[in-house]
């Protein structure tokens, strides 16, 4: 029997489990000592995070201290230490600013695909070239942060990324969970390993060229879920990837 689609309730739930799992990512990473309140406050913090990220590129993690933050921001030592206790504590701050550019990108992206109408590989694509763009806007900053912090993605990040991901093949399909799930996991690591590489440490390669043959592979995965009465962008997928005698059929 053909699967059918599911009702617009298991859409927006779908979409409820990509806003908990992100909502979940984002609290976590570090805070300051002490929260800043003020305009000027906030403007304090991050002068001094913007400095440990440039004394991060030019001396590595071992050798930034405090005080050279401290000087870097053109802040007293005392002013550094109301709001955080030491260099680790501004590197957390540091890698926290990060995750908050890189979220919003993948937060579009969940919602996007929980959309029937929206083309998964295309919005998957879309992601990765903006994550591509976030490794141009600073590359140093962002292959430092990879080496002196191995930036990448937790189990539980991943696990929180594979349920929404499931409940969202799910509902775009017409399955039951546990059939999509490997495919879930597959497509998440898949991603999250890509889009990390793209961010901190991307190959020497044409990036169109690369994301044709990362398409030509998210096709091939997704096909599997196609059903011609189900989801039409999931439909499109197998359509495009089945055999070329098969069409004309």
């Amino acid at each position: 029997m053909s699967a059918k689609p599911r009702p617009a309730k298991e859409q927006q739930r779908s979409r409820g489990h990509a806003k908990a799992a992100l909502a979940h990512i984002s609290a976590g990473g570090p805070r300051p000592r002490r929260a800043p309140v003020q305009s000027r406050a906030r403007e304090t913090v991050d002068v001094i995070v913007e400095a440990a990220g440039q004394l991060l590129v030019k001396h590595g993690r071992a050798g930034v201290t405090t005080n050279k933050v401290a000087d870097r921001a053109g802040v007293s030592i005392g002013s550094l230490y109301q709001y955080f206790s030491g260099k680790e504590s501004i590197f957390g701050a540091l890698q926290d600013k990060h995750r908050r550019e890189v979220m919003p990108l993948v937060a579009r992206t969940l919602t996007s695909l929980a959309d029937p109408k929206v083309d998964l590989v295309a919005s998957i694509l879309a992601l990765m070239r903006a994550m591509a763009s976030v490794h141009e806007s600073a590359p140093a900053r962002m292959r430092a942060l990879a080496e002196d912090f191995h930036e990448t993605t937790s189990p539980a990040e991943l696990a929180m990324f594979v349920e929404a991901t499931t409940h969202i093949l799910a509902a775009r399909s017409g399955r039951p969970a546990a059939s999509v799930r490997p495919t879930a996991w597959l497509l998440c690591v898949l991603v999250t390993q890509v889009g990390r590489a793209l961010v901190h440490e991307p190959p020497d390669v044409d990036l169109e060229e690369l994301l044709s043959g990362l398409g030509r592979m998210l096709r091939g995965l997704l096909g599997e879920l196609a059903d011609e009465n189900a989801d039409p962008a999931i439909a499109g997928v197998a359509a495009r990837n089945a055999p070329r005698d098969s069409r004309s059929k």
